[in-house]
């Protein structure tokens, strides 16, 4: 691990949040406390944070400290993170200050339970939310786990080995610390997660006997068959929860909701029948590890393991195994009679970001939920990343060169483009690319979430938002992507700008303290444009304006001061029919009530709203530049196909008979390497259709 690439991790931690206290008007230590929470939800170690920042004070005045909470209904555990921030590198993190700072978070958990905490803190405070937050959820919802996470940007004693479990109101209590080396370790692997190992060494027999079911090719992949034990498979999920999950099948899971009565009948009833009722897991490693014990192969561990169908398995096994444990432990040994067959496909560090995904598409592709359209290589988010490279922002305020806004399909996509170039190359890459002008599949859920008049979503997090977005996106995008064009590119860069200026806004106001930013920014902007949408006669929002000058009109900022002023009333209204904010932001019955008030813009709203008829136009005219564009994209890249493709095809209709004559007499000019021209191309493009209709040609 290098020492120079973690103390630079250390210095590049503090300059962030630096930035992050200006930009959110925190304090530093509570921005660092940001920062570093967000590298867990990054690693995807928890989902859907919600910030609180809480500071209290307990029994004999013990500091009650936490930054953020989340709810992971995969594996149905609440995350708690709490920040350590050191002042100088190379400051180690003690078990004594480890100690101290657990026992404060769940003091403070404790405490709301109690009502404690409430009876002494300011309504109107984060601090107060938060313990009505634990109150309301704990009372209300079954956490089978709570997992506390220690972040700092200190290093972690080597004294401290590991951190025993524990317990608060009987449910179990995890701990885990993520320190610098830990932090640096994880953004330096190719997927800038940290990975799943499962060690199976303790197994009977010293691992698991397996079938070789495929050599490795040109892929890179290798197919492994074998058996799990149920009790293994349930203690894997026990200890890693929803990480084991592939993150693009992880969304769709809910413990509560994944359940099936036909597995915990099987489970209960006939154990030994499991391995014949279910279809088991396919999952995916980046490594293994094999040994020969007692004269056979065995696999001893797996690296970077993901179970990319058998989500609802895995789930239900664990689930069995929490339920039964506590009413009657007897049963719960009927574990040990089942087995669960799992397909391991290992590939390569190198193709798993691009392989795992696929995997787990066509692993999924026969379920009910198709979750085709989550993926970063669906069509939509393919469509949005062509057209980002192909569409310069104006240049403005004085600058003399265009620009882009980078979409980052992919993780790191931005700094992995960044890291392959040096001096002038990189020098020009920056000035065409400027870090704030990127952005990600999340952020694109976000603002289509809010311009649908969703903001009770966007509410939930992160995670949530993009699921209802892509549940969305996959009907409507699937089958064709032509609206996918450079206005519908123009129009979301500018709900981007119009999102962004309105937070701060909202930092900047008069009226705004502290707390419930994102909930603010989300509801007012929705507010506003359902407003905007049911003014008789009126389009929608100017977004040529935004797109042409790159920011935010005045006129604008001013509306948006009016609907989010009014979205922090409606939302802290003390007449709220649920006590904590940020829960009640999450209900489709606040949206509706907020969205249904009347508010009084100033006058010079109209000036940033086009015509009903204006929009229609213009989405007519980039709905047909599109067509143009993507006929004459489709010609040269057929154009650059092998003629081996051509005879293929010409081979194939042979029998098939789906091409017409002109259209075979165009594909027979392809096959002898003989050019043809854009009306030749368009005749073809019609009987290319019809084959991938049949599925013959893609």
């Amino acid at each position: 691990m290098s020492e120079t690439g973690i103390r630079e991790l250390f210095s590049e931690l503090g300059q962030k949040s630096r930035l992050e206290a200006a930009d959110a008007n925190l304090t530093t230590p509570d921005a660092m406390g940001t920062v570093l929470a967000r590298y867990l939800e990054e690693f995807e170690v928890v989902t859907d944070l919600q910030y609180f920042h809480a500071h209290a004070r307990g029994p004999h005045n013990k500091s009650l400290d936490i930054v953020a909470v989340g709810e992971d209904d995969a594996d149905a555990s609440l995350s708690i993170v709490i920040a350590k921030v050191m002042p100088e590198f190379d400051t180690s993190l003690t078990r004594t200050e480890i100690n101290r700072i657990t026992s404060g978070a769940l003091d403070y958990v404790q405490l709301s339970l109690d009502g404690w905490l409430q009876g002494r803190l300011d309504e109107s405070s984060t601090e107060y939310d938060l313990a009505a937050y634990f109150a309301d959820r704990l009372s209300r919802e079954n956490f089978e786990k709570i997992r506390v996470f220690v972040v700092t940007n200190g290093r972690l004693s080597s004294g401290v080995k590991s951190i025993p479990s524990g317990k608060l109101n009987e449910i179990p209590v995890s701990f885990q610390v993520w320190d610098l080396a830990r932090l640096h370790k994880a953004i330096s692997s190719p997927d800038g997660m940290e990975p799943v190992v499962i060690d199976l060494s303790g197994l009977p027999g010293g691992g698991v006997a397996f079938v070789e079911g495929g050599v490795a090719d040109e892929s890179g992949t290798t197919t492994y068959l074998f058996t799990l034990p149920g009790q293994t498979l349930a203690s894997i999920y026990d200890e890693f929860g929803s990480r084991v999950l592939e993150s693009n099948v992880r969304g769709f899971l809910s413990v509560r909701g994944a359940v099936n009565r036909g597995i915990q009948w099987t489970l209960e009833t006939d154990p030994d029948l499991f391995l014949a009722f279910n279809n088991g897991l396919t999952t995916t490693a980046t490594g293994v590890s094999i040994r020969r014990v007692g004269g056979k192969l065995v696999l001893r561990s797996l690296d970077g393991w993901q179970i990319v169908n058998g989500g609802q398995t895995t789930a239900s096994m664990w689930y069995f195994l929490n339920r039964i444990k506590k009413r009657n432990p007897e049963l719960a040994k009927n574990l040990d009679r089942v087995f669960i067959q799992v397909k391991l496909v290992v590939v390569s560090k190198q193709s798993a970001l691009h392989l795992v995904p696929l995997i787990a598409k066509y692993a999924n592709s026969q379920n009910k939920v198709s979750v085709s359209d989550l993926f970063s290589n669906s069509p939509f988010h393919q469509a949005l990343d062509d057209v980002s490279k192909r569409v310069l922002a104006p240049a403005v305020d004085g600058s003399q060169y265009e620009t882009h806004w980078f979409y980052e399909r992919a993780r790191g996509a931005y700094d992995n483009q960044r890291a392959r170039l040096a001096g002038r190359k990189l020098r020009q890459f920056d000035l065409e690319h400027p870090k704030d002008q990127r952005f990600e599949k999340l952020d694109v859920a976000r603002v289509a979430n809010i311009w649908s008049g969703a903001p009770h979503i966007v509410s939930k997090g992160a995670q949530s938002s993009f699921v209802h977005f892509s549940k969305e996106v996959g009907t409507k995008y699937d089958n064709s992507t032509s609206d996918v064009n450079s206005e519908y590119f123009k129009q979301l860069v500018a709900q981007l700008i119009i999102s962004r200026d309105a937070r701060r806004v909202v930092l900047d106001a008069p009226w705004y303290s502290t707390g419930y930013l994102a909930n603010i920014v989300a509801y007012g902007v929705s507010k506003l444009v359902h407003d905007v949408a049911n003014t008789p006669g009126a389009g929608g929002l100017d977004f040529d304006r935004v797109w042409r000058d790159q920011k935010t009109p005045a006129e604008l900022l001013a509306a948006l001061d009016v609907a989010c002023e009014a979205a922090l009333r409606h939302l802290t209204d003390e007449n709220r029919p649920q006590s904590n904010v940020t829960q009640w932001a999450k209900q489709e019955q606040s949206w509706k009530q907020f969205r249904d008030q009347r508010l009084t813009y100033p006058d010079s709203l109209n000036n940033v709203v086009v015509s009903a008829g204006t929009n229609k136009r213009r989405r007519k005219s980039a709905a047909k530049e599109q067509q143009v564009e993507n006929e004459l994209l489709d010609y040269v890249a057929a154009t650059r196909l092998p003629v081996t493709r051509w005879r293929q095809l010409l081979q194939h209709d042979e029998t098939a008979h789906v091409l017409t004559d002109t259209e075979r007499g165009i594909v027979t000019l392809l096959a002898n390497s003989n050019p043809i021209n854009e009306n030749q191309w368009v005749a073809l493009s019609r009987g290319l259709t019809r084959l991938k209709k049949q599925g013959i040609w893609t």
